[in-house]
């Protein structure tokens, strides 16, 4: 954000705490959703798959010679609350996950920070945590197979109709779709 803050200094932001944006809000310019799918009261582009996978700090993985979703069993699984997915879901095939130990966190960043202090093994989005990954505060101690994931809901940059033509709403969306493709993430028209 200091970047456009920097660009665009005439513009406020407001940033809301939800998870979706209702169509009949009238004050919001643009959302960024975390839904199943596209909402077909917004123009809406898709801006990141929910790429899940486990994290963990590199010292838990060594201690835990946690090298496969196998390893799990018996570890504390960390959870974000607002997640459309689980560990549950995900390990809802191995009957051992009835008993496994949850710490359930509000946030994502909550939820890394845990993991990073080998509280246990995260699950997360691997673009949101990228820069606790880059630090070496965390890793991927392994894949999760695709058979096991369930759907998968993704973000979206969404736009009411009548306001995609404002052009603080386009220099936004330009702002954000340029950090984004610096990130190596390219945006898709829904």
């Amino acid at each position: 954000m200091a970047s456009f803050f920097a660009a665009c200094p005439q513009y406020d932001v407001h940033l809301l705490d939800r998870m979706i944006l209702e169509p009949e809000e009238k004050g919001i310019d643009i959302a960024i959703e975390y839904r199943f799918e596209a909402d077909p009261h917004f123009t809406t582009r898709q801006l990141l798959d929910d790429e899940i996978v486990a994290l963990a700090s590199p010292e838990y993985v060594e201690k835990h010679q946690l090298h496969n979703i196998e390893g799990l069993r018996g570890l504390t699984l960390i959870e974000t609350e607002r997640r459309l997915n689980s560990w549950k879901s995900i390990l809802a095939d191995f009957p051992w996950v009835k008993d496994q130990p949850f710490l359930s966190m509000g946030y994502s960043l909550h939820a890394f920070e845990a993991a990073a202090q080998g509280l246990g093994v995260a699950l997360g989005n691997r673009v949101n945590a990228q820069g606790m990954l880059a630090a070496g505060e965390l890793c991927i101690p392994f894949d999760i197979d695709d058979s096991q994931l369930p759907p998968l809901p993704r973000y979206y940059l969404s736009i009411p109709p009548h306001k995609e033509r404002w052009a603080r709403v386009a220099t936004f969306v330009e702002w954000l779709e340029k950090e984004l493709k610096s990130e190596g993430v390219d945006c898709k028209e829904s």
